[in-house]
């Protein structure tokens, strides 16, 4: 067997990277894995956090795994949310994360940016979108775990 993280385009480089790519072009990091593994193995399981889960469950629908995880998967934002961040993308506005946000990451030895890209979150918006439209096309056993 074997493992792979994604980074997907836009991450763990500089956050105006974030503001300049595509839902779908995460979607193409994760077929570009997927052709690749499915040359060396023939039962390949995907599966995420966050928007990773919400991103697994819509590749489900275009390519063959044998199940699913997610954990926290972001599957709806509020209307008000949803407004607010499309509005704020047209002006590649960032947002300030909190102090105290920024020293977890920072003490748990995760990577972190300091700010939050509004046009990468109206991604996260569109990618939702489409993940509703097809949500019916997942056919595979999927374990989801959401924490409250």
């Amino acid at each position: 067997y074997d493992v792979m993280g994604i980074l997907l385009k836009g991450h763990g480089t500089k956050l105006d990277d974030l503001d300049d790519v595509s839902w779908e072009e995460w979607i193409g990091n994760i077929q570009e894995t997927y052709d690749e593994y499915t040359s060396k193995y023939s039962n390949i399981f995907v599966g995420g956090i966050s928007m990773g889960g919400a991103l697994a469950l819509y590749s489900s629908t275009q390519m063959k795994f044998k199940a699913i995880f997610t954990i926290s998967a972001f599957y709806h934002l509020s209307k008000t949310l949803s407004f607010t961040t499309c509005f704020l993308s047209l002006f590649g506005v960032h947002r300030q994360r909190s102090k105290a946000r920024i020293k977890w990451y920072v003490e748990n030895n995760l990577f972190s940016y300091s700010e939050d890209s509004f046009s990468a979150a109206r991604q996260l918006y569109k990618m939702l979108k489409a993940l509703h439209r097809k949500i019916d096309e997942v056919n595979v056993p999927v374990l989801m775990i959401q924490l409250m």
